[in-house]
Formats: structure tokens, C-alpha cells, sequence
């Protein structure tokens, strides 16, 4: 009897033993039911070691972060135990019951799936309406609203749009995950070197505000258009039921996403009735001004004429007509500049251009009037401006033909037919050679020939010693990029390290601007984030990298301008290294 009882002990035994041997591979989500714009966490664990780890499908969430992976290995009473967990960071796409499918592992050559999961998606999210839970006390201490300059507008009349934050707690370093793509308008960022903190009432509350963002927005079509949602990443100190130990009130930070509606913008359409034939879209509020550097000259000397378009309104999108110049002035292409501002204000400033032209003969000519058409939203009509006509006296060179009563007609006919109306008397005879004679076979024909060839011949080698001189330097610049990336890094570090947040953060953002310009070979005059994202996305970097990249670039802008982004050096530092040579591996 006691010898079965032993057996029966030993047998329980073995069995534990192969219960605790036997893998598990299982999923979970931190949260069953979310809001549309809320994010939660899909972690997969197994308890053992794993390989070839495939993911379900999570198309219809986007990956905010992951797949992140950690590995635990723990002894006791020698007893070795291992696990490894895979996690995601997800927000939903769409609302309803969503499903996320089983993942496979491979442990010890077999392979594992794990449970699929269900998931609701409500528009809002379900502890809002709580008022103990931290997420509804973080969206009633901080949020973003979408303020508009102007919700009524002409077609082409410009506006202001700010993204303007309010909190009455501490927030983290925030981030725009997503804002409509302003289809039928011509945006043009405003570039904020910092962000200006004051104070305002909302709802009989008082906030501090922030402008995190603003844009001058110019309709490009009438109607009523609903650009759609500008949603942001929010994390906010939410106070808990704790203290330390002075008794202060412990918190906790939340990260909540703020959403906000951009308003409706009726875009009405310009007026038909009283448009002028030479109107080319033009709204706004403008000046012409039109002058001669001089208006006595000699022939072949030059004079400028200057045309210069000042004023407030759609004047990036503003194009002014070529001047009708007498066909006895050689005329060159403009001298363009542009000084113009894009602020809180809206857009102003002004664009030139500058002729260049030079009188072939003598004469006085007239610069015809010069005419701009605008339409002007704050009288609701359209206004042209004319300049007077020009005189310009040249001496000193023979009178223009076709030309009556010292004024010239302007005809080009009259300057381009010189020389082939009447040809001179000829007073030396030309070579003459016998009948018959051919130049083909001849020693010059075979000299000719042979001239071309080699000619030919060069071209080519010179044009493949250009092209691939070309490709060697824009080659050498990509292979450099990183090298480069590296001693702004390094430079980056040594700031970070004396405490000098700006500075740390002006040479991250060098470093990554460097880095980009160099390894795509695109000027850093054309370099734009929009750019680089779709050039990363274009050399095949996968999605959730590009965004990575854009995320810290704008975390770094943003750092280098405000102290309330919560912003930590160290951890920049080190993912903008890894991204480095991240992207260098893969391009």
C-alpha cells in the first residue's frame, strides 16, 4: 500500500513537471472596448524562447509603436524558466467589432498559435462620460481646438488656421498624429520659432493656451468644403489619491488623444459680372508700381524696366503679364525676387521683375500701359491698375525702319526682314569649278568625314566621363551621409551632456537634415519633411520607420523652441542614432 502511494506521488510529480514544460503561446489587449481615437497595447507572450515570430493582420489599426520585444529568464530551486513577449501600441481605424487574428511562433521546431481577439470601437470613447477616470479628467484639463481667421471666404482669399492647445495641468511632449490633407486648398505653413503661452476663458474656466501650430490655407474651389479631423497625442498629469512624503498630491501621466473637427469653410465663387479680360486670379488688396532706370539712352546702351506687385492677399499664387516691349529692344528674361511674409496676419509682401532691354536703333519708342486686374474681398469688386505709358528717347544709333514721324511702329516684321528684302551687288566672283567635278571621293570629302567621326567619337567619351563623374560625386556624398550624421551626433552629445538643451536640439535637427540631403542627394533648400517621408517610403523603409523619423524630427523642432514638450535628450539621442543606421542598412 505505501509502495503505491509512492508511485502515486512520483506520477503527480512528473506530470507537474510536464505541465510546467508544456509552451504557451497566448494574447492579450490591455483594454476590450476603446474609443475610435483611442490608442491600447496587443501584447503576445510565450513561455519559452521563440523564433520566427509572424504577426496577425492589423490593418485595420495604425501601429503607433511596435513590435517591441523583451525576454525574461528566471532559475529557481534549479529550475530554469524562460518567456519572451511581443507588444504593439494600436489605435483603430474605423469603429465596430474588430477582429485580430491569431500569431505563430516557433519554439524547439514546432509551432504555436495564439488565441484570436475581438475588440469593440465605439465613436467615443467609453470612460468619457466617467468623471473619476483618469482618461475623462485628462480631456477636460487639456485639448486642441481649431480656430479659423475666417469660415466665409472668396475663392482664393486667404485665411489662418491655428491648432491651439488648452490645459489647466501639466502635459508631456505632444504630437500630431493626423490632420486632413486640405484637399482644394494651397497651404502654406507658418514657421513658429516659439510657442507663446497666455491665458483665456473657455466654457467659464480659465486655461493657459498655445498656438502648436498654424497654416495659411487659400481655396482653391468653391463650396462648402469640410477639411476633417486634426487629432493629437496628449499626455496629461491626471492628480491620483496618493501623496508623497510631504503630503503633496502624486499624479499620474495619461496619454490621452485630443481630436477636434476643422470647421466648415464656405468658399463662395468670384463674380462673373464687371471680371476683367486680363484677370488671372488675383485676390487681395494690391499696388503696381512701374519704372525706367532712365528714359534717354543711345543704342546698344540698356535701360531696366521695373514692375513691382505689393499687397496683402493670394500674392504666392499671383503672376503678373509680360509688357509689350518695341520690337527694336532686345528684351532678356526677368530678374525675379519676392519678399514675402506668411504670419498670423495672413500673406503679404511683394514680387518683381526687372527687363533688362537694349534699343538697336535710334529713335523714341513708347512702353504701352501696363495693366493688373485683382478682386478685392473686402469691397466685393474687381479694381484694376494701370501704369502710364512709358517714353524712351534713343540717340546715336541708325532710325528703325518702317518707322514714321520719329516714333517707331513696333513691328517685329520690320526689324526681322532686314537683310532679306534687298541683298548688296556682289564685286568678286565665287570659286567656279568644272562640270561634272564631285566633291564625294574626294580627299576633302575623306578628311570631312573622318573630322566628324572623331568629333562624334569625343562627344560620346566626354559625355560618359560627365555622366559618370556625376554619379561618383552624388555616390560619395550618400556614403558620406552618415559620416557626417555621426559628427553632428557627436557634437549633439557633447551639448547634452553640458545641459544646453537648444543647442543639443540644433544639432539633432542638423544632423538629420545633413543626413537626408546628403543620402538622397537633394539640396537642402528643396529638403522638406513632407519630402524626405515620401523619399523614405519610396526606397522601400516600411511605414512605421518613415513615421519614426518624421516623429523625431518634429519633437526636435519643437524642443528647440519650448520648454513644455517634455522632451528627454538622452532618448532622442539614442533613437536618432538607431534610425540612422537603421535607414543606412536598408538603403
Amino acid at each position: 500500500m505505501k509502495m503505491l502511494r509512492n508511485i502515486l506521488v512520483i506520477g503527480l510529480l512528473l506530470i507537474g513537471q510536464l505541465a510546467l514544460a508544456q509552451v504557451r503561446f497566448t494574447a492579450k489587449v490591455n483594454k476590450n472596448h476603446v474609443g475610435k481615437n483611442e490608442e491600447f497595447s496587443l501584447e503576445f507572450t510565450v513561455n519559452a524562447m521563440g523564433r520566427n515570430f509572424q504577426a496577425p493582420d492589423l490593418s485595420d489599426f495604425y501601429v503607433l509603436r511596435g513590435p517591441s520585444r523583451s525576454q525574461s529568464t528566471q532559475i529557481i530551486n534549479f529550475e530554469r524558466s524562460e518567456q519572451m513577449s511581443i507588444s504593439y501600441v494600436l489605435r483603430p481605424k474605423t469603429t465596430g467589432m474588430l477582429s485580430i487574428g491569431a500569431a505563430t511562433i516557433v519554439v524547439d521546431g514546432n509551432e504555436y498559435r495564439s488565441q484570436p481577439l475581438s475588440i469593440k470601437i465605439s465613436e467615443e470613447s467609453p470612460r468619457r462620460d466617467d468623471p473619476n477616470d483618469p482618461y475623462s479628467i485628462a480631456a477636460k484639463s487639456a485639448f486642441i481646438k481649431v480656430i479659423t481667421s475666417k469660415n466665409t471666404v472668396y475663392q482664393g482669399e486667404p485665411f489662418v488656421a491655428s491648432y491651439k492647445l488648452y490645459f489647466n495641468a501639466d502635459i508631456g511632449r505632444f504630437e500630431v498624429l493626423d490632420q486632413p490633407d486640405f484637399t482644394g486648398f494651397y497651404k502654406n505653413d507658418i514657421e513658429l520659432k516659439t510657442i507663446k503661452q497666455d491665458q483665456e476663458m473657455y466654457k467659464g474656466e480659465r486655461f493657459n493656451t498655445g498656438i502648436i501650430a498654424q497654416m495659411v490655407l487659400i481655396p482653391q474651389r468653391s463650396g462648402s468644403i469640410r477639411p476633417g479631423l486634426v487629432e493629437i497625442k496628449l499626455p496629461t498629469a491626471v492628480p491620483t489619491n496618493r501623496r508623497d512624503i510631504f503630503g503633496r498630491r502624486m499624479t499620474q501621466t495619461v496619454e490621452q488623444t485630443s481630436t477636434d473637427n476643422f470647421p466648415g469653410i464656405t468658399v463662395k465663387a468670384l463674380p462673373e459680372k464687371g471680371k476683367p479680360s486680363n484677370f488671372n486670379g488675383a485676390v487681395g488688396d494690391y499696388s503696381l508700381d512701374v519704372s525706367l532706370s532712365r528714359e534717354e539712352l543711345t543704342a546698344n546702351e540698356s535701360v531696366t524696366l521695373s514692375i513691382k506687385i505689393s499687397g496683402s492677399g493670394n500674392i504666392k499664387l499671383v503672376e503678373v503679364e509680360k509688357p509689350e516691349v518695341p520690337a527694336a529692344f532686345e528684351a532678356y528674361d526677368p530678374k525675379y525676387s519676392e519678399n514675402i511674409a506668411v504670419n498670423g496676419a495672413g500673406m503679404r509682401g511683394s514680387k518683381s521683375y526687372e527687363y533688362l532691354l537694349i534699343p538697336r536703333y535710334g529713335g523714341t519708342y513708347k512702353i504701352p500701359e501696363i495693366k493688373f486686374s485683382f478682386f478685392n474681398p473686402r469691397t466685393e469688386r474687381y479694381e484694376t491698375l494701370t501704369s502710364p505709358e512709358r517714353e524712351i528717347t534713343v540717340t546715336g544709333g541708325k532710325p528703325m525702319p518702317g518707322a514714321t514721324g520719329g516714333i517707331a511702329s513696333g513691328e517685329k516684321e520690320d526689324v526681322n526682314f532686314i537683310g532679306k528684302d534687298i541683298l548688296f551687288i556682289k564685286t568678286k566672283s565665287g570659286s567656279f569649278k568644272k562640270q561634272g567635278e564631285s566633291f564625294i571621293n574626294s580627299a576633302g570629302f575623306y578628311a570631312g568625314l573622318g573630322t566628324i567621326g572623331a568629333t562624334f567619337v569625343g562627344m560620346i567619351g566626354f559625355f560618359l566621363f560627365t555622366s559618370n563623374r556625376k554619379v561618383d560625386v552624388t555616390h560619395t556624398r550618400s556614403l558620406k551621409a552618415s559620416k557626417q550624421a555621426r559628427k553632428h551626433l557627436s557634437a549633439a552629445k557633447k551639448q547634452m551632456d553640458a545641459n544646453n538643451t537648444e543647442a543639443f536640439y540644433l544639432e539633432l535637427s542638423s544632423a538629420l537634415w545633413g543626413y537626408f540631403s546628403d543620402k538622397f542627394s537633394i539640396p537642402q533648400s528643396k529638403l522638406s519633411k513632407e519630402l524626405i517621408y515620401d523619399t523614405l517610403l519610396q526606397k522601400g523603409i516600411e511605414k512605421p520607420t518613415a513615421d519614426h523619423v518624421n516623429d523625431i524630427m518634429n519633437r526636435a523642432e519643437m524642443a528647440r523652441f519650448t520648454a513644455s514638450t517634455g522632451s528627454t535628450p538622452n532618448a532622442d539621442y539614442e533613437e536618432t542614432a538607431l534610425l540612422i543606421t537603421k535607414i543606412d542598412s536598408q538603403v
